[in-house]
């Protein structure tokens, strides 16, 4: 009951199994998704009095979908999703997938039959960090742009067969003594060993036995040479570059939510998302992800080194803009917004993009120099400052240290109002 009243009247609520649901949001883009489950967490965490509810807590995996998709992938893609929520505990929303930091080796799945998908995601998902593709061509690429420990390929799928994808592996130094093994329904003695030319080194019959599987991998992976974790692959070079992180987040969005009736709050978030999101483009940011009502976006640096005057730029735009909205919404919205800096390895590839992104433990950072900041402002570590050399339109005021894993910070207060 909590979940309907956040929700629209286009909007579709479902019992999946067990404690289960399935919600569908028809109308809405991800950020307004986000945030009415955001409202629904907040709502039942506190307990509803009218509803005999004391307190409850709910994980939820949540995605977004393309109008030619097919749905057997939605729902596997969300499966994962959710899988990933509750390995990080009660009460979290997940809606990119995350590199775990543990043990488990990497795990290139590529499968196009979604039902088949789901039954090996679900045997191997607690002992590899798993990874799936459902075309040829889109698992290449994956592996180009990840280092996995293990690949397991399907016999048969679009874009590229799963003979061709191996060779196409093979080329590649860091893939030449990594395990790959194919997944195939076609049992003549032609197909294995046209597999085993191709440099296969193990073929599983399918349908698969969940014990039969872990026991090859395990065996091919015993074998392997160096764990990928240990040393980076001979053509990824981790090259270290600087990254500017900008976290904006709603004050009290908690107490916001319970003064604002459904609809309402639909139509501030519908407002407020795509306003920020475009500032941060306009700005040559990229927004990293959504993490409850706040986002985080990044800026890697250019050959002008400019990220932290354009992040801090969009940061300044961005309270105006609220600012403006502010004086329409009742009642009115108020961010604070973090600003750090930092040196991150990226992955290159040879390509001209390089792969940048930011780990659990560097977000939680920058969440918590935002929240140095109150409603309104604007905050910076010195990292920052720093990099902008002087350049800042606006002045910063030093304003402390903030103590973070017993290493202090130093923090600056933009002062960018009139």
């Amino acid at each position: 009951q909590s979940l309907r009243q956040c929700l629209g009247s286009d909007d579709l609520l479902a019992r999946w199994a067990g404690e289960e649901f399935i919600v569908a949001f028809p109308r809405s883009r991800l950020p307004e998704a986000l945030a009415r489950l955001e409202a629904a967490a907040e709502s039942l965490h506190y307990g509803r009095e009218e509803l005999n509810i004391r307190s409850l807590s709910f994980s939820a995996g949540v995605t977004a979908v393309s109008a030619d998709e097919a749905l057997d992938f939605v729902l596997l893609r969300v499966d994962q999703l959710l899988y990933q929520a509750k390995r990080r505990g009660r009460g979290h929303l997940q809606h990119v997938f995350e590199r775990v930091d543990d043990q488990r080796p990497r795990l290139l799945m590529a499968e196009d039959d979604p039902t088949m998908a789901a039954l090996l995601f679900r045997d191997l998902a607690d002992d590899f960090d798993v990874h799936h593709e459902a075309r040829g061509d889109l698992a290449i690429a994956a592996a180009t742009e990840t280092f996995f420990d293990l690949v397991l390929l399907d016999y048969q799928m679009p874009g590229k067969n799963g003979l061709e994808v191996l060779r196409a592996l093979r080329q590649r130094p860091e893939y030449h003594d990594r395990p790959i093994l194919l997944l195939t329904n076609v049992g003549s003695d032609a197909a294995v060993e046209a597999a085993f030319e191709a440099g296969a080194d193990d073929y599983i019959n399918k349908p698969h036995s969940r014990r039969a599987l872990l026991a090859r991998l395990s065996r091919h992976m015993g074998r392997a040479t160096q764990p990928s974790r240990l040393t980076d692959p001979p053509s990824i070079g981790a090259i270290e570059t600087e990254i500017t992180s900008l976290f904006c987040d709603i004050c009290g969005f908690t107490r916001l939510s319970a003064s604002m009736s459904p609809g309402e709050l639909v139509t501030m978030i519908s407002v407020y998302f795509p306003s920020v999101s475009e500032i941060v483009g306009r700005h040559g940011g990229r927004l990293e992800k959504y993490v409850g009502d706040a986002l985080l976006a990044i800026w890697g640096e250019r050959e002008r080194g400019d990220a932290p005057l354009r992040a801090l730029r969009a940061a300044v735009e961005i309270q105006q803009a609220i600012a403006r909205l502010a004086q329409t919404n009742q009642p009115p919205i108020r961010v604070h917004i973090g600003l750090h800096s930092d040196s991150v390895a990226a992955g290159d590839s040879g390509k001209r993009s390089r792969n940048l992104s930011t780990s659990t433990g560097e977000i939680d950072l920058i969440e918590r120099i935002c929240n140095r900041a109150g409603p309104d402002e604007i905050v910076v570590t010195a990292a920052v400052v720093e990099r902008l050399a002087g350049r800042s339109p606006w002045p910063l005021e030093a304003d402390g240290k903030l103590e973070i894993e017993g290493k202090d910070l130093l923090i600056h207060r933009l002062r960018w109002g009139p």
